[in-house]
């Protein structure tokens, strides 16, 4: 139980690596808000999680919106007075090139990606302070450090957050508030499915299934997976981490793209 006595906030918590984290942080103790934009999937979450509903509250909230970040933790304060853990994982995926994307989604992917992050965690660092430090994890991905056709914006949102991450770190290292990131790979969960539904015709399973096969560790990962480090993280085992940027990706970046003819594979 090395996260009892603690309190978290997930944003992006009902579902994929923020369901898991969630799921991953009250599994060892945690008091959990978290926040979501979807009331049926923060209700599914509830639902599903009956023997955690002591230690586990939800809040409607888009992190694009100034005011009702504000509001929540506002709410927050009025129940907690301590904030030992924030897990940025809020995200939005936006398809095309800097060409055919729209203003509109452009904004939008910043808004929540990279902006959400910031309105989180200024809210969240004072009340970290005045508990004697904490840990922030912002989810980034590899597409931070490269890319396929077509997600310009989205790859532009995970650079941004990994260089926010170490800025976040240095500011506030004097302050005992760790900042790390985790750049996931291809890790199969419906916001996975739903970029790639917006990138190819080929149905998702064949194409996850390929990319699968594709993987040096052979599979692709699982929301468990990236919870694992983010809990990690979070952890005091981790006391002496913070600015980096954990990439969990099953080796996709290790593996040289370009296959030379005289080696074998």
């Amino acid at each position: 139980m090395e996260f009892q006595n603690k309190v978290a906030v997930v944003t992006g918590g009902a579902t994929g690596i923020g369901r898991a984290t969630t799921l991953a942080l009250l599994r060892g103790g945690a008091t959990v808000v978290v926040a979501g934009h979807r009331r049926e999937e923060l209700d599914q979450l509830l639902a599903t999680t009956e023997s955690y509903r002591d230690r586990l509250s939800t809040f409607l909230v888009d992190v694009a919106d100034d005011d009702q970040v504000a509001e929540m933790y506002a709410s927050f304060s009025q129940r907690y007075d301590r904030l030992d853990i924030l897990v940025n994982c809020a995200g939005v995926f936006a398809a095309g090139s800097i060409e055919q994307i729209s203003s509109a989604e452009w904004r939008r992917c910043f808004e929540v990606n990279v902006n959400g992050i910031w309105r989180s965690s200024k809210a969240a660092i004072p009340i970290m302070r005045k508990g004697g430090g904490g840990s922030i994890v912002n989810v980034a991905s590899v597409a931070a450090q490269c890319a396929r056709r077509g997600m310009a914006a989205y790859a532009a949102t995970k650079g941004a957050i990994t260089s926010l991450t170490h800025a976040m770190a240095i500011d506030h290292a004097e302050e005992r508030i760790r900042v790390n990131a985790v750049s996931p790979g291809t890790i199969d969960t419906p916001f996975l499915r739903g970029a790639w539904s917006h990138l190819s015709p080929v149905e998702a399973d064949a194409q996850l299934q390929a990319i699968a096969a594709s993987q040096p560790l052979g599979r692709l990962g699982t929301a468990e997976d990236i919870a694992n480090v983010i809990a990690f993280l979070c952890s005091e085992q981790a006391a002496f981490v913070t600015g980096a940027d954990w990439v969990v990706d099953g080796g996709l970046l290790a593996r040289l793209g370009v296959p030379l003819p005289h080696v074998r594979p």
